[in-house]
């Protein structure tokens, strides 16, 4: 073959450039050496990843089609070559990705994390740290939307559902939940709200706060995950005021007040799965 004579190709280049000074100059038996090693490394390949294949079936807290949790303290209690194999078949097994050093050292510090703290290995699967489990999740994005919404009528999309009325002020029961919250109905200064997707470079000044916080930020320090916050919904007034990051915080604008006359109540529920798979249409 002519292309072994050109050293445009790496392996022809050391065959050529590399191998025989050293030969000359270091080690007369230096492709025998280097052939024992390969076999060696090939050895402790194969051995490595055997032993990772048995220890990462008892690391399995629960398992998916779409989802992977594995129990971070047995996982420590191997070394941490051991540990890195591991990342790197569960990657294979789930995702069907094979890893780099970097990502699976960040997977690694995961464990040492704050729960909620995650990593983004493909544009499809993040890993993050629940409690004491690291899950590996594949996202589930949603298209982007946007959409008017009436006062006193319920409203049933894919994914989650919304409602809103108008309530008396009497009637007003905060029950420490997310899912439903109350606003000053004045201060929407509308009939007609919108209800879309979240975007990069939104804010609102959340309840208890007097200036502006970026919405990505309050998702960071909410510890919620990435593939997650895609699935929040943004509620804004029609010229585009945020008044409630749906079950997460209303932004203090709206807030009720000892003035506010007339109190309007916000829900959110998030649509559960169907038993065949599939969820109800909006």
């Amino acid at each position: 073959d002519s292309s072994n004579m050109k050293d445009y190709y790496t392996r022809n280049f050391i065959r050529h450039n590399i191998v025989p000074p050293v030969k000359k100059e270091v080690n007369p038996n230096l492709v025998p050496t280097l052939s024992r090693s390969a076999e060696l490394f090939r050895e402790l390949e194969a051995f490595l990843t055997y032993t990772a294949r048995q220890s990462y079936e008892l690391l399995i807290a629960k398992k998916t089609d779409e989802e992977l949790h594995l129990s971070i303290s047995r996982l420590r209690s191997n070394p941490v070559l051991l540990q890195q194999y591991i990342i790197m078949l569960a990657a294979e097994q789930l995702a069907h990705r094979k890893l780099d050093y970097d990502q699976v050292n960040s997977i690694l510090d995961l464990t040492e994390g704050l729960t909620g703290s995650w990593v983004a290995i493909s544009k499809e699967y993040v890993v993050f740290r629940d409690r004491e489990n690291l899950v590996m999740r594949k996202t589930d994005p949603i298209t982007a939307f946007k959409i008017t919404v009436q006062p006193n009528h319920r409203y049933d999309f894919d994914r989650f559902q919304f409602a809103s009325e108008v309530v008396d002020p009497k009637n007003v029961q905060f029950n420490g939940g997310g899912n439903a919250e109350f606003i000053d109905a004045d201060a929407v200064k509308s009939s007609e709200l919108v209800l879309r997707s979240w975007s990069d470079g939104d804010s609102f000044v959340p309840l208890g706060m007097k200036t502006k916080k970026k919405i990505s930020d309050f998702f960071v320090d909410a510890k919620i995950p990435i593939y997650e916050k895609h699935q929040i919904p943004i509620l804004e007034t029609k010229d585009g005021q945020v008044v409630w990051v749906c079950g997460q915080r209303i932004d203090d604008r709206f807030k009720i007040t000892s003035g506010t006359k007339r109190v309007m109540k916000l829900e959110f529920t998030r649509t559960p799965e169907r038993t065949n798979g599939k969820r109800g249409k909006g």
